[in-house]
């Protein structure tokens, strides 16, 4: 019995020092216990968005084009165009829009929609990947992000590491998108000297999932990592403290951390989609 318990506080106390070295002072959300389904689709993307109008037609179908079926999109009070961008996509069922605005500056929401998106949308669908509209996931060699999947079906979670890039030179925003604009990312070798720059992004098996610890891993049942690279190695702790596991031969995704100086300024002045946080 004290084993037990034992192990279930040690079990706390790690999501508790993992959701600290997120950012946070509270633990993981957890999830109801879906069991397998028989999903609809194979690809399924959620993410939190926040006045992202200028951006998200171009996020869209750069991942509709590698294999994403449908997007959940939780938007965190929005005042810009956004829905009006997304109208098209909601019509034709490839978009379900949630309406996420903040209540508590307890609440993580990007957490919460992450937890939401799994227990709700989980079930519906064989993968689920978790990334931000300035974040672009995709295949190094490959045709799709569905085809890197298919052949890793084996991980509860796949746990992709991103190149980060800077203002490419632009004070404001340029005329032609992101993808095309921003052309300097730091090196992933350069990146291992300076581990502050290493983070993933996850694909999540959503019926394996226990809960979620942040924005970047995941609690999976039965299973002691965090999540898998890209080459099956686990990952137990937070990205920065095992950088020397990532790599991006396979899979990567590109970072637009600034975009052009104006807009990381803006950015900086502004709540993110986390929601409004508290001060310790």
């Amino acid at each position: 019995m004290l084993k037990k318990k034992w192990k279930k506080w040690r079990k706390r106390i790690r999501d508790l020092s993992l959701a600290m070295a997120a950012g946070r002072r509270w633990t993981s959300v957890v999830l109801p216990d879906l069991a397998p389904a028989s999903p609809m689709r194979y690809l399924c993307v959620a993410t939190v968005i926040k006045n992202e109008a200028a951006h998200l037609l171009e996020w869209l179908e750069f991942h509709r084009r590698l294999g994403v079926e449908h997007f959940v999109l939780y938007d965190n009070g929005s005042t810009d165009d956004s829905r009006a961008v997304c109208q098209p996509y909601i019509d034709a069922g490839s978009v379900t829009w949630i309406p996420w605005a903040n209540f508590s500056v307890w609440f993580n929401q990007q957490r919460g929609a992450y937890a939401h998106a799994i227990a709700n949308f989980g079930p519906g669908s064989v993968w689920m990947g978790f990334f931000d509209i300035d974040e672009f996931m995709f295949p190094v060699t490959a045709r799709s992000l569905t085809e890197v999947l298919r052949e890793r079906e084996h991980l509860p979670v796949l746990a992709v590491a991103g190149i980060n890039f800077g203002t490419g030179g632009h004070q404001s925003p340029p005329d032609q998108g992101v993808v095309e604009s921003y052309r300097r990312g730091v090196p992933m070798a350069r990146q291992h000297r300076h581990k502050e720059l290493l983070n993933t992004k996850c694909f999540v098996q959503p019926y394996r999932i226990e809960s979620v610890v942040s924005a970047h891993w995941f609690r999976i049942k039965n299973d002691d990592a965090l999540g898998y690279t890209e080459h099956g190695q686990p990952i137990y702790g937070p990205p920065s403290k095992q950088g020397s596991l990532l790599t991006a031969d396979v899979i990567r995704y590109n970072h637009y951390f600034t975009r052009s100086r104006a807009e990381f300024e803006q950015k900086c002045r502004g709540t993110d989609v986390r929601g409004p946080q508290p001060h310790w």
